[in-house]
């Protein structure tokens, strides 16, 4: 193989990783859009379920404390999640790896994660349990 034929394939390669690389920015994009969007969406329920439960009690109240059948149980996401939530939309951080910092970079995809986890375990506990698969990351003999 001369070394002009062996130059080529090694600017085809660096080519071809160029556009691997830039292909896998745009999935990171675009995982990063569907994570933000989940959050928004699971945080706008959690209001809506609120708002929903807060109107079934005033009619409750109004009917003489007669249960409705659109009694709906509200999503228990802590008080302190939504606090968070407000917070890194305000444009700080709320993971542990920044705290309380200013994001200047866009998303933070620690902090995603972190209000995604929370979201998601709050969800869990009010279901009372899944009978999915478990992670094993969570159990007590995974961890030691």
């Amino acid at each position: 193989m001369d070394q002009k034929a062996l130059f080529q394939q090694v600017e085809s390669m660096e080519a071809k990783l160029g556009a691997l690389y830039q292909e896998l920015g745009e999935l990171k994009r675009q995982i990063r859009a569907l994570i933000e969007a989940e959050l928004r969406l699971t945080l706008e329920n959690h209001q809506l379920k609120k708002a929903l439960e807060r109107y079934e009690q005033e009619r409750r109240d109004e009917d003489g404390g007669r249960p409705s059948a659109l009694d709906v149980r509200a999503l228990r996401v802590g008080e302190g999640v939504e606090n968070l939530a407000r917070l890194y939309y305000e444009g700080f951080h709320v993971c542990n790896h920044a705290f309380g910092t200013l994001r200047t970079g866009g998303d933070c995809l620690f902090c995603l994660d972190f209000l995604h986890k929370a979201t998601s375990e709050a969800a869990f506990e009010r279901d009372g349990g899944s009978d999915g698969p478990v992670d094993e990351r969570r159990t007590p003999a995974a961890r030691s």
